[in-house]
């Protein structure tokens, strides 16, 4: 049976919808037993987690997903069982976001050139206050306005397009993500090296998220990923298909990793997305009794 999802984002993600209260009340109505809320480089959910998690019979396993590098490739590190109330979190979000905003109207200016719109850069980081404008938001600012519908390369993500089922997640992987026409680069990278380090310095463990994204075509970085200090691998993620499962399971083994998984259910943007649905099948007292014998926790 599976009643484990460790990859869950709440609004304290950029583009997380739900509080985590809601969020633990949802995972209860799908059974979840075993859960943890993963914002994207931010762990202050966790405080309310994990006492709401109490209320419903959750065990909870506090969460983040820290954005790094490894050999120029962006990834995605899961951080868990860390210190939540660890200062560095929230400092390192901090530069992350003043680092983002701060190269926002290079993004916008490249989106603006390659669809030819004329999308207003600091109209959205003013709305957007404490967070950062991600790419979903650009794409519901864009979809809004019915004439863009006109626009072919547009055209895609308004309701009946091939990129419709996800629009907005969809406009991210297909424009801004590395190697897209209106990626920017971090100033300030964070390397993976020292994202474990953060981790385990806060007593966490680290799991490389979602690989069969982040590392398509370039899977044999995988080995260094895993002796940078990296613990395991979500193998059971919904960007994986069966292909791809078979074979970061099969790398798993080989590589003596903890093997996870997570819907990365983040709510309205991605609404084909559930909490508790990840292609695998994981139990939870199998799976702490694992983190018990490798000593993670």
């Amino acid at each position: 049976m599976n009643n484990v999802d460790l990859h869950i984002h709440s609004i304290y993600s950029d583009d997380g919808q739900y509080l985590p209260k809601d969020l633990i009340k949802m995972a209860k109505d799908k059974k979840i037993a075993l859960m943890s809320i993963t914002d994207h480089d931010r762990a202050i959910a966790n405080a309310e987690a994990i006492s709401i998690a109490k209320e419903y019979d959750i065990t909870y396993l506090t969460g983040i997903e820290v954005s790094c590098q490894y050999e120029g490739v962006d990834l995605h590190v899961l951080g868990y069982g860390i210190d939540h109330t660890n200062p560095q979190w929230e400092t390192r979000y901090r530069g992350v976001m003043n680092d983002y905003n701060s190269l926002f109207y290079e993004i916008v200016d490249k989106l603006n050139a390659y669809l030819r719109v004329d999308i207003d850069a600091q109209m959205l980081i003013d709305q957007a206050g404490d967070k950062m404008v991600n790419g979903e938001t650009i794409c519901h600012y864009l979809l809004s306005d019915p004439k863009n519908k006109e626009n072919p390369l547009l055209r895609p993500y308004f309701p009946g397009g091939d990129r419709s089922d996800m629009p907005l997640v969809h406009f991210y992987w297909d424009l801004m993500a590395q190697g897209k026409p209106a990626y920017v680069g971090l100033t300030n990278i964070t390397e993976l090296s020292k994202a474990i380090k953060m981790i385990t310095s806060a007593g966490g463990f680290a799991v490389l998220a979602h690989p069969g994204q982040n590392l398509a075509g370039k899977e044999d970085l995988l080995e260094g990923i895993i002796n940078e200090g990296v613990s395991g691998i979500e193998v059971y993620t919904n960007y994986h298909n069966k292909a791809q499962i078979t074979y970061y399971k099969e790398k798993a083994l080989e590589l003596d990793c903890l093997i996870t998984g997570g819907s990365d259910f983040h709510g309205k943007i991605k609404p084909n997305i559930e909490i508790g649905k990840h292609h695998g099948q994981i139990e939870k007292d199998d799976f702490l009794k694992e983190l018990i014998d490798r000593k993670l926790i």
